[in-house]
């Protein structure tokens, strides 16, 4: 009734008035090392809003019943031994911000119907074995800001439809077997912080419109296929503090507009086959701290600029075509 709260003494549990009446609307069991499975009849607590469990043991399969919690707005179920597959009902959560399933054992493909939950802001898939590929519909989510999809087994091309996301800060699809080329939509995801698609198969050439990320962090491109050179517009990617194209199969030299990053900290583009020599511009980034061009087929000599680089603490440029002698460092 209106006047007692049944709840008041249960751990975990909160309760709220609803329709006049007490009705739980909470149960946060995070990192309680609780194990066994999850009660189908959970269900039953129609007015639930929240049901967190993550950082537990619990395993077993996710009851597909969960779905028709239609109020449900926070489900974290992450860091748990949780298997089998996603339920396809969870599309009936229309209400839902946060789906947190990353570091369980889950299976199967992704079910389309996750993609018509349009308030999704945090969706969190990642470290599990999920295979399939990534529906196109994924552009639907345009209010997303968290998207971890990586460590799994994910297959296909990387839609085009990723180009809607245009809150996404966060963009992880690293470490999947992801085929086909980086989509030049990804230039229209401007508000990425994080952009990693590293440990893949991605092949082609790496889009002109990664120039657009001016607010991204971190790049990672690392572990591709990719071919071709880089692109000179990526001197516009002005926050990158860390940006990584090793073991690729790039060509051509590495663009003077790279000079342009001033926040610069870590440059990678081992494991390529770069030519030509170290732009002169390079050696004007006061912030790097780390350098690394080895086993490539670079040329050139080394310039006594390099000890403008008063943060560098280290410089890797073997297995290349260098010549001439080194120039002196500073003592720091």
């Amino acid at each position: 009734s209106s006047s007692s709260n049944p709840c008041s003494g249960w751990y975990g549990v909160s309760c709220a008035l609803v329709d006049n009446d007490c009705h739980i609307i909470q149960i946060y069991l995070a990192q309680n090392n609780l194990t066994g499975t999850i009660p189908a009849s959970i269900s039953s607590i129609i007015y639930l809003e929240e049901f967190v469990l993550n950082t537990n043991s619990l395993f077993g399969s996710i009851p597909p019943s969960l779905g028709s919690l239609e109020d449900m707005e926070y489900l974290h179920l992450y860091e748990n031994e949780l298997a089998g597959p996603i339920p396809s009902s969870f599309g009936q959560m229309k209400r839902l911000l946060s789906l947190g399933l990353y570091s369980n054992q889950l299976t199967g493909t992704i079910p389309p119907a996750l993609f018509t939950i349009l308030t999704l802001v945090y969706f969190e898939i990642n470290n599990n074995m999920l295979t399939g590929s990534i529906p196109s519909t994924i552009g639907q989510l345009s209010q997303i800001e968290s998207l971890y999809m990586d460590s799994n087994q994910l297959t296909g091309s990387i839609p085009d439809s990723i180009g809607n996301l245009t809150n996404v800060v966060y963009c992880y699809l690293f470490d999947n077997f992801l085929t086909g080329s980086i989509p030049e939509s990804i230039g229209a995801i401007s508000k990425v912080v994080f952009f990693g698609v590293n440990g893949n198969l991605l092949s082609g050439t790496i889009p002109s419109t990664i120039g657009h990320l001016q607010s991204a962090y971190e790049v990672y491109l690392y572990s591709n296929s990719l071919v071709g050179s880089i692109p000179s517009s990526i001197g516009n990617i002005s926050a990158v503090v860390s940006l990584v194209l090793s073991t690729n199969e790039l060509t051509g030299t590495i663009p003077s507009s790279i000079g342009a990053l001033s926040r610069l900290n870590y440059f990678s583009v081992v494991n390529n086959m770069l030519s030509g020599s170290l732009p002169a511009s390079i050696f004007n980034l006061s912030q790097l701290g780390s350098l690394n061009t080895y086993t490539n087929v670079l040329s050139g000599t080394i310039p006594a600029s390099l000890a403008n680089l008063t943060s560098l603490q280290f410089l890797q440029i073997y297995s290349n075509h260098f010549s001439g002698t080194f120039p002196p460092l500073r003592s720091n």
